[in-house]
């Protein structure tokens, strides 16, 4: 028998018996912190767990190019006021996989780029867009 809850909705919801897994993918906005051919550094609001796989959007000339990632480490690193808010920033570590030889021209642009002279100067905001996996059973 399905047990229905009591709350008032627009539509009923029903108890789920037995296991269902799923993800969640969710956008951050992140500032790059560092880059290399082999990952990147980057600095967010949002806590992300370690062995998630990820998307990193790298802006490159009108446009951006996507590396696959996965998140090797991420912490807390400092707290910051924002107008009257307090917000937590993370700083999280990315191993970029399998990248074309194409991303890693990109990726070497970008990198001489921001060398001192290269013309590139403050921090470069770029997108994550992560796929958390389900939590292992309890």
């Amino acid at each position: 028998m399905e047990e229905q809850y009591s709350i008032k909705r627009r539509f009923p919801r029903f108890a789920v018996m037995g296991k269902v897994e799923g993800k969640i993918v969710a956008s951050y906005e992140a500032t790059l912190v560092n880059l290399s051919l082999g990952g990147a550094l980057v600095e967010h609001t949002s806590m992300v767990r370690p062995g998630s796989m990820s998307q990193l959007f790298l802006p490159h000339g009108t446009g951006e190019i996507q590396l696959t990632c996965r998140v090797v480490r991420s912490a807390l690193n400092r707290r910051e006021t924002r107008g009257a808010a307090s917000v937590v920033i993370y700083r999280t570590g990315l191993e970029f996989l399998n990248p074309s030889p194409e991303a890693l021209a990109v990726v070497e642009e970008l990198i001489t780029a921001s060398r001192p002279g290269g013309g590139t100067a403050g921090g470069t905001t770029v997108t994550l867009l992560l796929e958390e996996p389900p939590f292992p059973p309890a």
